[in-house]
């Protein structure tokens, strides 16, 4: 059993601005706050030429971990939009292991069957 003044830290999932993924892991990095933001490697052609890019694999999504009262360190990030109601974005240790798997490994067909509710539990 915890002790009243531990918390307990759960990973939610947070959205960002479009395109600011990789600058708001940088800023959750800088306050101490685990995140996982999975990227995937992608070519572009521009102007004849083939560029490699670090993409999120999950467009404007970024997973943090922390307690509730480390919201309060997420309000000054401009780019990062938190949900009205954080508790429905929660994610189980189970849910974000295998999210966590499947993502790093690039594999990202059926991902969304990972965040019911029912596969973490």
């Amino acid at each position: 059993m915890k002790a009243l003044n531990e918390e307990s830290y759960n990973w939610y999932m947070a959205f960002t601005a479009l395109y600011t993924e990789k600058k708001v892991k940088s800023q959750l990095d800088e306050r101490g706050i685990a995140n996982f933001l999975a990227l995937t490697n992608s070519k572009l052609v521009w102007r004849g030429k083939v560029i490699n890019r670090n993409v999120p694999v999950i467009p404007r999504c970024i997973f943090v971990r922390l307690s509730l009262s480390e919201i309060e360190k997420l309000r000054d990030i401009p780019s990062l939009l938190l949900p009205a109601n954080l508790s429905d974005w929660q994610l189980s240790e189970q849910q974000m292991e295998n999210i966590s798997l499947t993502l790093s490994g690039g594999n990202t067909s059926g991902i969304w069957s990972l965040f019911d509710k029912k596969s973490g539990s």
